[in-house]
């Protein structure tokens, strides 16, 4: 699985990023200092004096100037918007064919594309020059969005949440929003990517309501217009569809369960009807996981199984990748089952499932680390660092105290990633302790992953997944 330990060292050009009009030299001076130094690393004729050569940047931008290019990655020279973009297409087309690890030239590509895009983030004192009436080439967000993602999975999720919620504004107050289907759909993937980061970025103690604030009025003031003017249109049934899956995942987070089965559910349908395997395949998998977390084993096997023959129906050219994601999927299932408080089980009993469910999850990260680029892109219940924090989970049955060492180093890297899994990291460590403490003569503490509670009575905590339990005769 590619790693984006590096992006650290770029994560400064994310602090108080500003972009064109007054842009702000400090962090583009950044960039570009770290992608020359990237090319460096494997060429070492990219020297300050071989850019400013090779970009005719200098007094008279004829052979360029050593001097000026280090004034621009020390952030005390400005260039004008034409100088700006033909640095960087240099440097882009140096990267592309450059012998760098592919993980890291994908990353170091996508953020220049952030400087490139005329829609790229902005400062909040670049966005009050923005005039309301300012219109934007609608096809440039075909490429800011996938651009978004990269960042968005390399620890920049701030910065996204900030640009998506001011392209979703003004998409969502464009009077064509519900005339114009092209205009529509860019406001739905915009809106989901925003949501995405949302989850990802927000503290564990908010439960990502931000985010199913976002899927709600995204519903309300967009999809369900849409829907209305649009019926069949396959893309439009893949938006919503999208936009229901997500918050039927939070919904499941925060214990709402019956809410969870309904988006989930809706959200097959139209996903089945948009025609896409992929997202498809990936509700199923939602589906079936809230099921593990309602303790409700055999309804968890059977919607796999439905995963897995839907799969093999589908003819897709990815039918190995789906495979391998289902595999992560029923590793997380089996996870859950292990953690289950609706159901009195032993030590060994909870080992037995943690064990499968971590050779199952180990099988699947090497499997969707060959095609991590698919899988950010495609599906949309995934994060690199999901299957680290679940292996730690099963570690807790197996072997507590590597179980903490692998939660301290988890930690950091989370803590600058994903803010949305520190919660469950810290959860995570407290069950060590408690496990650590506990006398084998007393019933085995409760570990609730949902709630993230420990030792308290599941009846107390489960109303709504005692009554879904109930509606489905368990």
């Amino acid at each position: 699985m590619p790693s984006f330990a590096y992006a650290r060292r770029a994560r400064a050009v994310a602090r108080g990023w500003h972009k064109y009009d007054d842009y702000d030299p400090g962090p583009f001076g950044q960039a570009i200092r770290e992608c020359r130094l990237a090319l460096q690393s494997a060429d070492p004729v990219w020297t300050q004096a071989y850019l400013a050569r090779v970009s005719e940047i200098g007094h008279n931008d004829k052979d360029g100037n050593r001097g000026t290019i280090s004034k621009v990655e020390a952030g005390k020279s400005r260039l004008s918007p034409e100088r700006r973009g033909h640095l960087l297409e240099v440097l882009r087309k140096a990267l592309e064919v450059s012998s760098l690890e592919i993980s890291r030239r994908d990353f170091l590509l996508s953020l220049l594309a952030s400087f490139t895009l005329d829609l790229g983030p902005l400062g909040p004192a670049q966005r009050q020059h923005r005039s309301s009436h300012q219109t934007f080439d609608p096809d440039a967000y075909d490429s800011l969005i996938p651009a978004w993602g990269k960042l968005l999975y390399a620890g920049y999720g701030p910065y996204v949440i900030e640009d998506a919620q001011f392209h979703y504004e003004k998409l969502a107050n464009d009077p064509r929003i519900n005339s114009d289907d092209f205009l529509t759909l860019r406001a739905l993937r915009v809106a989901r990517m925003l949501g995405r980061a949302q989850e990802i970025f927000s503290a564990s103690d908010e439960w990502n309501a931000r985010a199913v604030t976002t899927y709600d009025t995204v519903e309300a003031h967009v999809c369900l217009p849409a829907l209305d003017r649009w019926p069949t249109d396959p893309s439009i049934l893949y938006e919503y569809a999208a936009i229901l899956a997500s918050r039927g995942i939070q919904y499941r987070k925060r214990g709402r369960y019956q809410q969870g089965v309904l988006n989930a559910t809706r959200a097959l349908k139209y996903a089945k009807q948009s025609e896409n395997t992929q997202f498809a395949v990936d509700i199923y998998l939602q589906l079936a996981h809230i099921w593990a977390c309602l303790g409700i084993e055999q309804q968890w096997r059977k919607v796999i199984d439905n995963a897995r023959k839907y799969i093999e129906a589908s003819n897709s050219v990815h039918q190995a990748e789906l495979n391998a994601y289902c595999t992560y999927y029923e590793g997380e299932g089996l996870k859950r089952l292990a953690y289950t408080t609706l159901h009195d089980l032993s030590l060994k009993e909870r080992s037995a499932f943690a064990s499968h469910g971590l050779s199952l999850l180990a099988n699947s990260k090497e499997q969707l680390g060959r095609c991590m680029d698919w899988v950010i892109t495609d599906m949309h219940g995934y994060h690199p660092l999901y299957t680290q924090v679940a292996e730690a989970q099963c570690m807790l049955f197996l072997a507590p105290n590597e179980t903490r060492k692998q939660l301290d180093y988890l930690r950091e890297e989370i803590l600058h990633d994903y803010p949305g899994l520190l919660g469950r990291v810290d959860f995570a460590m407290k069950c060590v302790d408690v496990l650590h403490g506990w006398n084998h003569h007393n019933p085995l503490p409760a570990f609730d992953i949902d709630t993230l509670i420990i030792g308290e009575s599941p009846d107390a905590r489960h109303t709504d997944a005692a009554q879904v339990r109930a509606q489905f005769g368990y």
